[in-house]
């Protein structure tokens, strides 16, 4: 046996170095496997068999973003235990879909205050919208929980037949009121009104005493501008870059690397999956070309401008490069149809509004870290809104390019 070992020793080593290599490096191959597809509207899991919902892996980032948040904060938790995604997700869709979430401002009147509000924004990165709309979540999570464990046990059956027995039946309980009417109507003076402005001038409508509030939402203004894929892909089409060769290369190049659109034939006819494939690679390459391109331009524009506390001074007669200037700059200098330029200047913006732009508001980038960060997550953070510590966005000055669902 000893002799065995040492005649084949080197084989045996070379061998058991190459799997624990492997071993080593699956949990690496799936972590980069999951941020290639994180581009906002990739499939991560499909609920219902009857009628299938999608979740996105934009939905995984923000799911991802919770827990961190919820492990960050877990001592001062009524639930606790919560370690994975699905798990999370599921709790709180079935708590949303049951009614036991409330809006993200009644935090604030339960456990959270707007300092331990901000101390937890400060510590944990996140703002301060996504942390309080992340604890109405627990604390609807919260509710469920205990209204499901002090409820009384029912079968299906014997719920249903409850549920008709109950709403077949209805109790009246007639009760007169005698109308009247004040001999004056009520008036107030500038100094009551002002007072009554500043009782409740920093609670949300509906949060007040019997329901008076008067602050507002943050809101923004939003201008952008939109390269297609389709008119990226147009434009490569026009060119010389799916030429024979260069489909025949790819073909070849892509079954030696991954095994896939079976042996290149050189007799058979190049097939149309090849050709799509490329063409999918080389507008990818170029859409990433020109988003560097115009932030490049975007930034060489704020040149000389200074800086304080990761932000940028922008003086009163700043105007910076105007978008419909960078559309003309791109479409001359890469052929394209002009790109198309949008402008929300009517009207304010809540996170909720900004999340259903169409094409844009569930765009991500991923320049803020390995999960992407949605337009409304960037609107949020900026420094008119208190800021963030880890996405420095400010008005008047671009954000980072965004990647929508097709790219």
């Amino acid at each position: 046996m000893f002799k065995f070992l040492r005649k084949y020793n080197k084989y045996i080593l070379a061998v058991g170095g190459t799997l624990l290599l492997i071993t080593f490096l699956i949990p690496f191959a799936f972590t980069n496997l999951l941020q290639g597809v994180g581009q906002g509207g990739a499939t991560w899991a499909t609920i219902n068999d009857d009628r299938p919902e999608k979740v996105t892996v934009s939905d995984l980032a923000r799911i991802q973003r919770e827990l961190q948040l919820l492990q960050f904060i877990a001592p001062q938790l009524a639930v606790q235990g919560i370690d994975r995604a699905e798990y999370w997700y599921l709790l709180q869709r079935e708590a949303q879909q049951g009614g036991f979430v409330a809006a993200a401002g009644t935090v604030l009147q339960g456990q959270l205050d707007q300092q331990t509000l901000a101390l937890l924004s400060g510590a944990s990165g996140e703002n301060a919208q996504f942390v309080a709309e992340t604890m109405a979540k627990v604390q609807g999570v919260s509710r469920m929980l205990q209204a499901y464990l002090a409820s009384n046990r029912y079968s299906d059956r014997r719920l249903r037949h409850e549920a008709r027995r109950k709403f077949h039946r209805v109790e009246i309980l007639p009760v007169v009121l005698e109308a009247s009417a004040p001999d004056e109507p009520a008036t107030y003076t500038d100094q009551q009104l002002l007072d009554q402005m500043n009782t409740f001038a920093e609670d949300a409508p509906g949060e007040g005493d019997m329901g008076f509030g008067y602050r507002l939402p943050n809101r923004a203004k939003l201008e952008w501008l939109v390269i297609s894929s389709d008119s990226v892909g147009t434009m490569i089409e026009a060119t010389d870059q799916l030429n024979p060769v260069a489909l025949r290369k790819h073909w070849r190049r892509e079954y030696e690397q991954t095994d896939r659109f079976g042996p290149p034939d050189p007799d058979a006819p190049v097939p149309d999956a090849v050709r799509s494939d490329l063409l999918g690679a080389l507008r990818s390459r170029r859409l990433a070309e020109i988003a560097r391109y115009a932030n490049d331009q975007l930034r060489i524009a704020r040149r000389g401008l200074a800086r304080r506390g990761g932000y940028q001074e922008i003086p009163d007669d700043w105007s910076g490069l105007r978008f419909e200037d960078l559309a003309l700059d791109i479409q001359e200098s890469f052929g394209l149809a002009l790109p198309e330029y949008h402008a929300v200047g009517d009207r304010w913006l809540t996170v909720g509004d900004v999340a259903e732009i169409e094409g844009v508001g569930t765009a991500t980038t991923d320049k803020f870290g390995a999960v992407p960060v949605a337009l409304p997550q960037l609107v949020m953070a900026a420094r008119a809104f208190g800021g963030s510590p880890t996405i420095p966005i400010q008005q008047d000055v671009a954000g980072p390019p965004l990647r929508g669902d097709d790219e």
